[in-house]
């Protein structure tokens, strides 16, 4: 007589606690932050770069002539609209400096 034996998968299932799965979607997290934070350089004969945070809309803009204004409550409308603009700084003036966003110059 001969015996069945069980059969096996050789599927293999991974198994995370709640707590791993926290873990990784924390670390993932903070690497997107970091890339999303990054200043990106424009070709503009007046904006040299921008930065823009997508959780608290702070606009971050630094011009050819050295200085940098940080810009509040900017919607990310308005960020991908200036990074899409035939002219960035055309763009920025009509629709971020005219439009009376609270800022503050960043001092060296």
């Amino acid at each position: 007589m001969s015996e069945t034996q069980p059969t096996t998968t050789s599927r293999q299932t991974f198994q995370f606690s709640l707590k791993t799965l926290l873990v990784l979607m924390l670390l993932l997290g903070i690497g997107l932050s970091y890339l999303a934070n990054r200043p990106i350089e424009l070709e503009s004969s007046s904006i040299k770069t921008v930065q823009y945070n997508h959780f608290s809309g702070t606009l971050l803009i630094k011009f050819q002539s050295g200085d940098t204004y940080r810009y509040f409550k900017v919607p990310r409308k308005t960020y991908q609209e200036l990074m899409r603009a035939k002219s960035h700084g055309s763009y920025f003036y009509k629709e971020i400096r005219r439009a009376d966003f609270e800022f503050e110059k960043i001092e060296p």
